[in-house]
């Protein structure tokens, strides 16, 4: 199996930009760009001249909300945000998945932002159309999925997250059961080394998960 596109998770430096576009021209409509956002400054977040940089060059982002920030959506509060030249829009639970209330909550703050809602699951895939669903028990954390359920048990648009790299792409591409269905896969912590986000990491991930 191939995913449709890979979301590279965790760039938060403006000097990345020219290599994210050399990599997005290199494998059109296969990358998107995971961009981790909160209400202050963290550990792999991009810094407002960095998010502002990254909105304006011609790349597909998807906002990944985290912290207080997702918390207060999923509470039902609609913070004022600029989500302009982003896509898709994923609300991070710190630990654990987002409950009815809260799956409502931000699908809700999605629609008012006009992005399309990102939500987490433990599987198997819920059958809600209304956001997509990513398989995600790592919650950037690296650790590997469990189990790899049935994409055809739902009919929403899923991808796979946890422990995701070069190394073990392969083997959970083999148990991906997805006969003619899309999904997509998320990667943070493999893309990351002593240096930070690497622009190298990401290029073998792409490699492993698109070779002929």
């Amino acid at each position: 199996m191939t995913p449709a596109f890979l979301t590279l998770t965790g760039a938060d430096r403006a000097d990345l930009i020219p290599a994210m576009q050399r990599l997005s021209a290199e494998h059109p409509g296969r990358i998107e760009w995971g961009i981790l956002i909160g209400l202050a400054p963290a550990d792999r977040f991009a810094d407002t001249p960095a998010l502002d940089a990254m909105r304006h060059a011609g790349l597909r982002l998807s906002a990944h909300l985290c912290g207080p920030l997702a918390e207060a959506i999923f509470a039902g509060t609609m913070p004022v945000l600029d989500l302009a030249g982003f896509s898709r829009m994923q609300v991070n639970k710190s630990d654990g998945h987002a409950n009815a209330a809260e799956v409502e909550n931000a699908i809700r703050y999605g629609s008012r932002m006009g992005l399309r809602t990102i939500l987490q699951c433990a599987g198997p895939f819920p059958d809600d159309l209304r956001c997509d669903w990513l398989l995600d028990g790592s919650h950037g954390r690296g650790r590997r999925l469990a189990w790899v359920p049935a994409l055809d048990q739902s009919r929403a648009f899923c991808g796979f997250a946890g422990g995701i790299s070069p190394e073990t792409i392969g083997g959970l591409l083999q148990q991906v059961n997805a006969p003619d269905l899309p999904f997509w896969l998320d990667t943070e912590s493999a893309l990351r080394d002593e240096t930070g986000f690497s622009i190298p990491a990401c290029e073998r991930l792409i490699a492993s998960a698109f070779r002929s």
